[in-house]
């Protein structure tokens, strides 16, 4: 507590708040006119919520974070005073707790709270994980810290859907500052450079990703290796190269922006001859990825706006700029006219260069993947998402390749095919699709698909080794993870290629 104090004290001198005796909330009601069996959201600056993942009314189900939705259980808790300062937060969902997952013995053999623990729900049956202290650091401003461990406090991990929430240390940073209210509302921040940001002439050259200041980054549909695949806002992956562009200094003052899905352009898409029968690049078109046949269209000049910030605009009009519709996923990427508007303003992250050997995957998974790892543990997966992952106390094949694939293509194949349901049926779905390849023949990142037995199998190619298949794979009924060779008695029907 007090390195919290201490903290809050410096934030509070410098934004000229009088420091109270006490600077917790040891009444957080009067939120709510007296009245704490009120539901209400608890939610960061960036307006997203607690949100318990899927709606899964079981103990250990994950809390993450979620766009608000109005009315939706799983974002409202209620905060119950039992004494000072001391607070439970109870969700709606089936009336349980919020808690501090200890993690397994083998995770945790002291099984102490701890940093680093994930955050979830569970029945009232273990206090100590579940009494949170509510510091109040500015008037409805709170550090919601374990009551068992001073100075750990509940930490977002990001600002987009799915993100984990857990454990952490105080920092005084944004991600662990939360407000309470009935209805949660984006705190604007000022404009400062991201922490990850990257000045323009260090990252010509480079893989980089184009951050909206608005949140989200600039991502291929789907990853289609096709001329006229849209450009859109995604929440950032790690390592995926549909969100991946590669900066080139073309002379002059002039970029182009090559994403590394077919190493086609970003483009300004000038529409039909109906649509445009003049072909001139003007406000409002379309931004999508295209072979290099059209300079004019695929050139641009970038302009620095200070705090890392950069507008991109196109070399065929002047005043024309790149700009997001919004800042939810699937938001459309256009060509429109320079304003002062925050979704016309980018920055650079240069992507880690981590040169994948032709025979394996840049990180071969050889251990199971983190409980705070999204790919698995949160509504991108339609399996944990359904209750059909480890919170059932065993492995299920179908929850981890799709994960895993996820993990590593960038893909999500139940987005993109909307595969949900047993193994067996995975390869005939991807055989239909335009967009996916399949084959006989092993290749790394692939996915292996066994159609014998009630459900089949399906399992991920890690790396090809003096002609030896190595795969990583979970089991229904049976282990999460497993990292081995392939089976001699696996009878693979197929693979369905990255």
């Amino acid at each position: 507590m007090k390195k919290i104090v201490s903290l809050i004290c410096a934030f509070m001198v410098m934004v000229g708040v009088v420091i109270p005796s006490q600077s917790y909330a040891n009444n957080v009601d009067y939120l709510y006119s007296g009245d704490v069996e009120d539901y209400m959201y608890i939610y960061n600056s960036n307006g997203l919520v607690l949100d318990v993942s899927g709606g899964v009314n079981r103990d250990g189900t994950n809390i993450q974070m979620w766009e608000y939705i109005e009315g939706n259980p799983n974002q409202l808790f209620m905060v119950r005073i039992i004494g000072d300062n001391i607070n439970y937060i109870v969700s709606k969902i089936g009336g349980r707790f919020v808690d501090i997952f200890r993690g397994t013995k083998q995770e945790n053999p002291t099984k102490q709270i701890r940093f680093g623990l994930n955050v979830d729900i569970w029945q009232n049956n273990d206090p100590e994980a579940q009494k949170f202290h509510f510091w109040e650091i500015a008037e409805g401003q709170y550090v919601i810290e374990s009551a068992a461990k001073e100075n750990a406090v509940l930490t977002a991990q990001g600002a987009w859907n799915g993100a984990n929430v857990s454990l952490e240390e105080f920092t005084g940073a944004d991600s662990q500052i939360w407000y309470l209210g009935t209805r949660p509302k984006v705190i604007k921040p000022q404009p400062l450079a991201m922490p990850n940001a990257s000045l323009l002439q260090d990252a010509v050259g480079k893989y980089v990703m184009l951050h909206n200041m608005e949140g989200g980054v600039m991502d291929v549909y789907c990853a289609i290796n096709a001329d006229g695949t849209n450009l859109q806002i995604c929440e950032a992956g790690k390592q995926n190269p549909a969100q991946m562009f590669l900066l080139q200094d073309l002379g002059g003052g002039r970029y182009a922006l090559l994403s590394k899905i077919g190493n086609k352009y970003v483009d300004i898409f000038r529409g039909t001859k109906q649509e445009n029968p003049s072909r001139a690049i003007r406000y409002g078109l379309n931004v999508d990825i295209w072979q290099n046949n059209d300079p004019a269209a695929q050139q641009f000049f970038i302009h620095d706006m200070g705090a890392g910030y950069y507008k991109i605009e196109s070399t065929a009009k002047k005043d024309a700029v790149l700009s997001a519709a919004g800042s939810a996923n699937g938001s459309n990427i256009s060509l429109e006219k320079s304003t002062d508007s925050t979704f016309q303003r980018w920055y650079f992250e240069i992507v880690p260069d981590v040169p994948a050997p032709s025979n394996a995957v840049s990180n071969v998974r050889t251990t199971a993947p983190a409980t705070n790892n999204s790919y698995y543990y949160s509504r991108n997966n339609i399996y944990y998402s359904a209750g059909y992952g480890p919170q059932n106390g065993h492995g299920n094949c179908t929850w981890y390749a799709l994960g895993r694939y996820h993990e590593i293509t960038g893909k999500n194949l139940y987005n993109d095919l909307r595969i949900a349901g047993h193994a067996k049926t995975w390869l005939g779905i991807a055989q239909r699709s335009p967009h996916y390849s399949t084959g006989s023949t092993p290749k790394v990142g692939a996915i292996g698909v066994c159609r014998s037995g009630k459900w089949g199998h399906v399992f991920v190619v890690e790396k090809i080794e003096n002609g030896r298949v190595y795969i990583s794979e979970s089991h229904w009924t049976g282990a999460v993870f497993d990292y081995r060779e392939l089976p001699s008695w696996y009878k693979v029907a197929g693979y369905i290629y990255p």
